[in-house]
């Protein structure tokens, strides 16, 4: 059992849930977020709200009312599009850092994309472990900061328990493009990282068949294909893509354990086939079961192609008798507090 408190300017579902599935586990949890925020009824971890503009003045003044008993896992917690690093985080991330045997974590569930780079870096720096929502938020860090170094960086997508879908419709913007399209299919990262792993001309079809992406947009080279970005959307935007998409293609993307498990959810909730490679399946058995929930590309561009000629539209041969599923929360919290012990072992 682990004291933790997580700090956070934003009590959303995402972080709700990692608290509680936290404190599942006995770890000894608190939560300190901003003036005003609504707490749920339901909710029994202790939450404090005594950041208003995440100053370094709110920081002195907090620090030693908070931290007189040392917590073992000090974590930040940045769980929105904009939602990045303030001078209260860095200080208190500072102060923080001398304490033996304690840990300053991080963990973005988006990609940050308005701050500077040398406050970004400035942050960084003093924390231990530092995890990512997703493979290529970890990867556009490591080429914004190529000269950041940490014991212990990983990815731990947002718990899957967490509803994909509301009664709400998709933004019309979404509805728009994906209506557009015709044949597209929906790809995890950024066209540059796909059309490195992608390089065999052959993948690209005669027909017009889309990509879709779901990677940040950056400016770079440009890339020989027909691609579109759909970026970090809602869930209710991401459902109604992936439900009008040929399917979810993850073979070119290079994936975690964890994210193919986020993977895997979606598609079972929104009925969407998953194109995976051989080696994916091995790494989370079950991801796909071949011609029932997708299709296992065993010779890449070559079954693609194949695939697509024999079948245009994708369609699954029959639905499983019954759909495989497994816990998510137990093994992304699980995987959290392996990384809590190792980063706190590699600081005795």
């Amino acid at each position: 059992m682990a004291r933790i408190t997580l700090i956070t300017r934003y009590l959303g579902p995402e972080v709700i849930a990692l608290a509680k599935a936290l404190s599942a586990q006995q770890n000894d949890l608190l939560i300190l977020t901003s003036k005003n925020t609504q707490v749920p009824a339901d909710f029994k971890i202790p939450v404090f709200t005594p950041f208003n503009k995440w100053s370094v003045a709110e920081a002195l003044r907090l620090f030693p009312r908070f931290f007189s008993q040392m917590p073992d896992v000090l974590q930040f917690i940045f769980s929105k599009p904009g939602d990045e690093p303030q001078w209260a985080h860095w200080l208190l991330a500072q102060l923080f850092q001398p304490f033996p045997r304690r840990i300053i974590a991080a963990s973005f569930f988006y990609s940050p994309t308005q701050i500077k780079k040398r406050k970004l870096y400035e942050f960084l720096r003093h924390c231990h472990l530092i995890t990512y929502g997703a493979h290529g938020h970890l990867l556009q860090t490591r080429r914004l900061l190529p000269k950041l170094k940490h014991p212990v960086m990983e990815v731990i997508p947002p718990l899957s328990e967490l509803p994909i879908v509301s009664e709400l419709p998709a933004s019309q913007d979404v509805q728009r493009l994906v209506q557009s399209l015709g044949k597209y299919f929906l790809v995890p990262g950024s066209p540059e990282d796909f059309f490195e792993r992608a390089k065999k001309s052959e993948l690209f079809f005669s027909e017009s068949i889309h990509f879709l992406f779901l990677g940040p947009r950056r400016e770079s080279r440009k890339v020989d294909l027909s691609y579109f970005h759909l970026g970090e959307v809602t869930p209710n935007d991401l459902s109604f893509a992936m439900q009008n998409s040929l399917g979810l293609l993850l073979a070119y993307s290079d994936l975690s354990v964890l994210e193919l498990q986020q993977y895997h959810s979606w598609s079972l909730r929104t009925k969407t086939p998953i194109l995976a490679r051989p080696s994916q399946n091995q790494l989370f058995p079950g991801l796909v079961l071949d011609s029932k929930t997708g299709w296992i590309l065993e010779e890449s561009e070559k079954s693609l192609r194949d695939l697509l000629l024999h079948n245009p539209n994708l369609k699954i041969a029959k639905k499983p008798d019954e759909e495989p599923s497994y816990n998510l929360v137990d093994s992304t919290t699980n995987t959290l507090n392996r990384l809590y012990y190792k980063a706190i072992s590699l600081r005795s």
